[in-house]
């Protein structure tokens, strides 16, 4: 039986999640989805989504293990961990011995960008890792209800998020006033967040005037395609380098244009020929094509013309369900 071992309910990576048990519902596997790891016998395929859980598993010793690298927890820990100095280098030894032994006891990887894969093989000397598929993190597919012409008439501006320390939430209001006060002085701002609080004290610690909204997740698309443009912002780090934000494929599905961080290493890759996007340095290099963007007139068509082929590629779930079923039949052998 192919077991996914998911102890803790985790709505932002369902999607994914999902896809892992129709690829191996495509491979002929009768699929369960469990929270303990005493449900796993010796004959079963596992799938699991932490370096915890994944050594949980092992030490049921089944089968085949299947394991999903969602991020680089170690690096996580020492970048925003504010504890004990000692504590926090004691964790990160700790989550990278379990990462190391995740990458030298899974029969198969699923890593969320190649940049992961490559710190991965340079960090624990693995040259080459052999059985792996590389899927980023998305959540949506593309609504073409939401590429329409009104949209891109005024320069809307979405943040959609928490204002935990790595959304860089400070550091996106200052740019939209930046936006604002020197390039676009009819842009509006508006952000769909649970952290109200913090968020109204950052808007008004700025001096910038936004609409503050809170939405369930589930209806979160259907609120956001209205607008023009979307905010990605990180900063210049390993954990950054290798992640693939879910935020990305959200606001491409609902034909938002991105503005976000060329640091994120696929995404910049990736990207690089779709034209209604705007991806910027360091220090925020790259505004001037948000200006020759917003001085356009944009036709819905054109954008979900670009946007499409990004789904046709990066973002198709029925290619990766393809791809992994071939090689959990591979596993069985």
């Amino acid at each position: 039986m192919f077991k996914i071992f998911v102890p803790e309910t985790r709505n932002a990576v369902d999607f994914y999640i999902h896809i892992i048990e129709k690829a191996a519902q495509k491979a002929g596997e009768e699929v369960k989805w469990i929270k303990s790891a005493s449900e796993i016998n010796r004959d079963d395929i596992v799938f699991a989504i932490d370096h915890n859980n994944g050594f949980k598993a092992m030490l049921r010793r089944p089968r085949k293990l299947v394991h999903w690298y969602q991020g680089v927890a170690p690096e996580e820990r020492t970048l925003y961990d504010t504890r004990n100095r000692l504590y926090v280098k004691l964790v990160y030894y700790a989550h990278s011995w379990l990462e190391s032994l995740m990458l030298n006891n899974a029969d198969l990887h699923l890593f969320v960008s190649k940049t992961m894969k490559n710190h991965y093989e340079k960090k624990h000397h693995l040259n080459p890792i052999k059985n792996y598929v590389i899927m980023p993190c998305f959540n949506t597919e593309m609504d073409e209800n939401s590429f329409y012409d009104e949209k891109y008439r005024k320069p809307t501006f979405l943040y959609s998020g928490n204002t935990a320390g790595w959304q860089c939430f400070p550091q996106i209001v200052a740019l939209f006033k930046r936006i604002k006060e020197t390039m676009i002085p009819e842009a509006e701002l508006k952000i769909y967040s649970g952290d109200k609080e913090k968020v109204k004290e950052e808007l008004d610690k700025q001096g910038v005037k936004a609409e503050i909204r809170f939405v369930h997740y589930t209806k979160l698309n259907e609120e956001i395609k209205q607008f023009k443009y979307g905010f990605l912002i990180r900063e210049d780090n390993v954990v950054n380098n290798v992640a693939t934000p879910t935020k990305m494929s959200s606001y491409l599905g609902n034909g938002i244009i991105p503005i976000f961080s060329n640091v994120i290493g696929d995404f910049k890759e990736i990207f690089e020929n779709v034209h209604y996007s705007v991806p910027l340095g360091a220090n925020y290099e790259g505004l001037d094509k948000l200006v020759e963007l917003d001085k356009q007139y944009i036709s819905g068509d054109e954008v979900k013309k670009d946007y499409k082929q990004i789904f046709d590629q990066y973002y198709n779930e029925d290619y990766y369900i393809n791809l992994i079923s071939e090689k959990i039949i591979a596993l069985k052998k």
